[in-house]
């Protein structure tokens, strides 16, 4: 007896976790870094915040990964990135690394708030036809002390500077 089975999975239309579009550049630690995948989307369902991430992906596989928000939707005012707080809706932001296949995280880094005014993000455009999005940024990071270095030789401090993104809110 043969039994054949065939499945079909549905897409959820709702999630965006797929959808890139564009790109971020910047200098890590004086070296540039090109951020192949980008997107944002609306914080909370806000139309007036936005949250943004940019993936270095290595072929197929995940590399780094920088992330921004909650942001709000205003032009050419530079936004100041703060630590992390649960339950606020403080901007923030965050860097790790990523190991394996793609999907084990590997180094983590928080931002370094005493640097406060050198982490901003500011919005330097935003079409709302299309919801093309363009930007600069810098930060710096600090390793988190709590885990242990993943790649023995990571940097402790990761300074970002010079970053620009393009991308769209899905």
């Amino acid at each position: 007896v043969f039994l054949f089975l065939f499945a079909k999975c549905k897409k959820d239309e709702d999630d965006q976790a797929g959808q890139f579009y564009g790109y971020a550049k910047t200098t890590a630690n004086g070296s540039w870094v090109n951020f192949n995948k980008a997107r944002a989307w609306l914080f909370n369902s806000n139309t007036d915040s936005i949250s943004v991430i940019f993936e270095r992906w290595d072929g197929l596989l995940r590399r780094e990964v920088i992330s921004f928000g909650p942001m709000t939707k205003v032009l050419n005012i530079s936004q100041r990135i703060g630590k992390a707080i649960f339950g606020s809706s403080t901007l923030t932001a965050s860097y790790t690394t990523v190991r394996d296949d793609g999907d084990v995280l590997c180094d983590v880094y928080h931002i370094y708030e005493p640097d406060s005014l050198q982490n901003f993000i500011t919005i330097t455009a935003f079409n709302p036809q299309t919801k093309e999005i363009r930007g600069t940024f810098q930060a710096t990071f600090l390793i988190d002390p709590v885990r242990t270095k993943c790649v023995p030789t990571a940097p402790d401090t990761i300074r970002f500077r010079n970053g620009e993104f393009y991308t769209k809110v899905f």
